[in-house]
């Protein structure tokens, strides 16, 4: 992502999810609102090794959205206002938003220090890139940043030189 262009926000339509009427690309509130409704079939652009940390990445984020909501989360939209509402809106940004401010997952990076840029390989796995097998992927779409944000909640150790992130790599 150039400086020029907007953010991108987990609630664009980034995420491919099937459901009984085909395969298409929602928002965060709008996959949350079909696994509530029972219609989410399947997330057919997360990798098998993602599955565990990416469900239960959202199993809590679900749990607590609707344990503090305002009201009932029936619809999108209601699910877009409790993101919205607990979350904040910086909080919504997956990548390309400022280094002073919260993005999804991520923390504020002023004041850190020297930050190395880590590859999605390396966010997303418990072992260093050069350990991996697989060579480092460096960029990738924000779906695949959204999944690897969600399975580096999984990683046993992270340096403050390193917070794990999709700021630089969308």
């Amino acid at each position: 992502m150039g400086d020029d262009t907007a953010p991108t926000l987990v609630t664009d339509h980034i995420i491919h999810v099937r459901t009984n009427d085909g395969t298409s690309a929602v928002g965060l509130h709008e996959a949350l609102a079909l696994v509530q409704t029972g219609g989410l079939i399947d997330l057919p652009g997360m990798r098998a090794d993602q599955r565990a940390p990416v469900v239960t990445a959202l199993a809590i984020l679900s749990t607590t959205l609707r344990r503090y909501s305002r009201h009932e989360l029936t619809t999108a939209d209601r699910w877009l206002d409790a993101l919205r509402d607990q979350l904040g809106d910086d909080a919504l940004v997956l990548a390309g938003g400022p280094d002073d401010r919260p993005q999804f997952l991520q923390p504020v990076l002023i004041g850190m220090g020297d930050l190395k840029s880590l590859s999605l390989t390396e966010v997303d796995h418990l072992m260093p890139a050069t350990q991996h097998a697989l060579k480092a992927q460096m960029e990738g779409t924000p779906e695949a940043a959204l999944y690897a944000l969600m399975a580096s909640t999984w990683r046993q150790s992270s340096s403050p030189s390193q917070p794990p992130g999709a700021r630089h790599v969308c």
